[in-house]
This record gives structure tokens, sequence and C-alpha cells, in this order.
């Protein structure tokens, strides 16, 4: 399943996020600060909860090689059994209970729309889908380009948008 209807697939599910931890939990999302005290039980969109899943297990392992490692930096690095096996504990069960939403930048595209046509300008429609970075790279590998994937996706599709395997600079 690609990315595009994941996404689509999970725009009405809720995830249950419980704070496993012994302190509270606090993470923010879109710039929205979230305190879940110590054992709490709350239920969030699914990427609110796994963000705060990752985010909460990464505090857990921390704090337990805190208390136990020499100080190298191997000791500190979090290990995917690790992290997989908290989130496992922190996120329950899911339910699809919010209605399929539009995007905030789907709005705004048709309130663009709606403003020109109530002004008489006839206006190119939206696309409907938005290329992600992963859609680009893998159209650029397709044609063959040579991708620098630490690029950001303004430059890719520059990239991708030039003559066959030219480069654009960074």
């Amino acid at each position: 399943m690609d990315a595009q209807s994941e996404l689509a697939r999970e725009k009405g599910l809720v995830i249950w996020f419980k704070n496993i931890d012994s302190e509270d939990f606090t993470h923010t999302f879109d710039g929205v600060p979230w305190s879940i005290r110590a054992g709490e039980k709350m239920a969030f969109p699914a990427s609110h909860a796994r963000l705060f899943a990752k985010h909460l297990s990464q505090k857990i392992i921390m704090k337990r090689k805190k208390a136990t490692a020499a100080g190298k930096l191997e000791d500190f690095l979090w290990k995917k059994e690790d992290m997989d096996a908290l989130k496992a504990q922190i996120l329950g069960d899911s339910v699809n209970l919010l209605p399929d939403q539009k995007s905030p930048q789907d709005v705004y595209k048709e309130k663009i729309v709606e403003i020109n046509q109530t002004l008489g300008e006839k206006v190119a429609e939206p696309e409907s889908e938005e290329l992600t970075k992963a859609d680009i790279i893998a159209k650029l590998k397709e044609r063959g380009d040579k991708v620098d994937v630490g690029r950001s996706k303004a430059d890719l599709l520059e990239q991708l948008n030039n003559a066959a395997g030219a480069v654009a600079p960074k």
C-alpha cells in the first residue's frame, strides 16, 4: 500500500495512547502542547498517538540508559526492538471514529478556486494529489537520476522538473 492510500485509510483512525511512564508526559503536536499524566489513557488521531508513542518510548529508554550507561554514545542510541516493545505497550486498540475530513490545504485550494470563479476568472483546478517526497524520489530513480534523499522536497521536485539526468544545485 502506498503512502497516500495509507494516509487516506487512516484519516478517521483513532488510537488509544497510555502513558506507561512513572512521570507525566508532555509533547507538542502542530504547536499545541499535550500533557498526559502518568498512567493516564487518552484517544488521539493515529498520527498524534504514533508520534507521542515514539517520543514517550525515547524518553523511557533514555531515562533507563542514563541510570545504567557508562556514558558512551552507543549506550544512548535507541534500538528498534526496544522502541517497538515500548510502543506496543503504549498504543492500544484503534477505532475508525472520525469522519473523512479534507485537509486544510485542500480546503484552501477550493477557496482560491471559489474566489476566482466569483470574480469571473477561469482558474485551473488544483491538482487533486500532491506528490510526496517519496513519490518524487521514486520518479527520479525510475528515470535513472542520482538522488540525494537528504535534499528538501522542493529541491527534488525542481530536479524532477529539469531535463532528465540534470541535477539541480543545492
